[in-house]
């Protein structure tokens, strides 16, 4: 009996084995299934960006893409059920560009580029929340219409506005 038990013990170890090593084989073989990206923007935001470089005129460091999870944050004693709500709301959110202070990376300024999603019902109930977030944090947004071509001292108008340097 004791035989017959160290066999059974022994198949079972083998056959273990041998799943493992299938296993771990096939996650070897298993292809990414991911491809890079050509641009970190899309045409009209490269459109944008060049205008903002221009009229930012090395005054603020420019980020594109930034997820709003880098630009607030939740605050400390709150439930674990309310963070994680909380959390769940911008996670996967991102905005097209931030300006920041040079020496402390200090946000200045949100814009986000409003192209032709940007009139269905969900993208509106994103910007709306996003407006008063922003608003809530007291990080000046301004909203910009995608176009073709951007006339700079147009742009740079608005964000003096934005940031309180000139009055609107």
């Amino acid at each position: 009996m004791q035989t017959v038990t160290l066999l059974v013990v022994a198949f079972l170890f083998l056959v273990s084995l041998k799943l493992l090593k299938v296993f771990l084989d096939r996650k070897q073989t298993t292809p990414f299934l991911y491809e890079a990206k050509p641009s970190l923007m899309t045409e009209s935001e490269k459109i944008f960006y060049k205008t903002l470089k221009e009229v930012v005129d090395n005054r603020y460091d420019i980020f594109p893409q930034v997820s709003v999870m880098e630009l607030v944050r939740i605050p400390k004693g709150l439930a674990f059920k309310q963070k994680t709500l909380l959390k769940n709301k911008i996670q996967a959110k991102h905005v097209d560009f931030v300006l920041c202070e040079k020496e402390t990376t200090q946000p200045v300024l949100v814009i986000e580029l409003d192209g032709w999603n940007h009139e269905e019902k969900k993208t509106q109930e994103r910007d709306r929340f996003l407006r008063e977030l922003w608003s809530s944090v007291n990080l000046p947004f301004l909203s910009v219409s995608t176009q073709t071509n951007y006339i700079p001292s147009e742009l740079e108008r608005d964000i003096k506005i934005k940031l309180g340097i000139l009055s609107g």
